[in-house]
């Protein structure tokens, strides 16, 4: 997920993060990526992404993603979410 300037503040994240990937275990979870290979676990930050994103067309079309796409993620982080904390 490319990191927009409107993301990086709406967010707070810092300067170094270039981009954004799902965790490969909760869903709601992601890496924080550099340019330079540095990584850094946050969790939620997915799932904050993915909010942002059903709110702001212009960073949906900066990842290429249609509203329908983020809705669908949310849906199944919600979902997973559901299934972990019974809720």
């Amino acid at each position: 997920m490319r990191i927009t300037k409107c993301i990086r503040e709406s967010l707070g994240l810092p300067d170094w993060v270039e981009s954004i990937s799902r965790s490969n275990g909760f869903s709601w979870n992601g890496w924080l990526e550099a340019e330079n290979g540095f990584v850094s676990f946050q969790t939620g930050i997915y799932w904050q992404v993915m909010e942002h994103l059903a709110k702001c067309e212009r960073c949906r079309e900066a990842n290429n993603l249609s509203l329908e796409e983020v809705k669908k993620q949310l849906e199944e982080i919600e979902e997973e979410w559901k299934s972990v904390t019974g809720e």
